[in-house]
């Protein structure tokens, strides 16, 4: 019985963070985040949680991480309660260098750190062979 109830504590608290951390979102990100001819995968989460006038998005199709992020300031992560960049550094696979796009992820991993907002980023995809400049 024990076990039953520390399982059900902490998925009550599990759904009390998740639901914390939806409440005001910021989504940066390329096309899919700007919610180009659909509604991004982060969007429709926040939805579920939050009004869409509680959604901040910063989100330029065809751009890269290291230029979007160029665009968000220490006052839009201000207010903000969870930073969801599933797209963010998708074209930052295309860049001959990846110096610039790691030095934006980084100062975005110390702002976020810094404010205590936690952050969802998605995975750089593998460019396919002969790609990758």
């Amino acid at each position: 019985m024990t076990v039953i109830t520390t399982l059900a504590l902490e998925h009550a608290y599990a759904d009390e963070a998740i639901n914390k951390a939806m409440q005001r979102p910021l989504i940066v990100g390329a096309s899919v985040s700007a919610d180009w001819k659909a509604k991004s995968p982060g969007k429709l989460l926040a939805l579920k949680y939050t009004k869409d006038s509680e959604i901040k998005t910063i989100a330029i199709g065809g751009r890269s991480g290291r230029d979007v992020l160029k665009n968000v300031s220490s006052a839009d992560l201000k207010d903000r309660t969870i930073v969801i960049g599933l797209d963010l550094f998708f074209w930052d696979a295309t860049l001959k260098s990846s110096a610039e796009s790691l030095s934006a992820m980084n100062k975005l991993l110390t702002s976020v750190k810094d404010l205590d907002i936690p952050i969802i980023l998605g995975e750089v995809p593998l460019l396919l062979p002969g790609m990758q400049p």
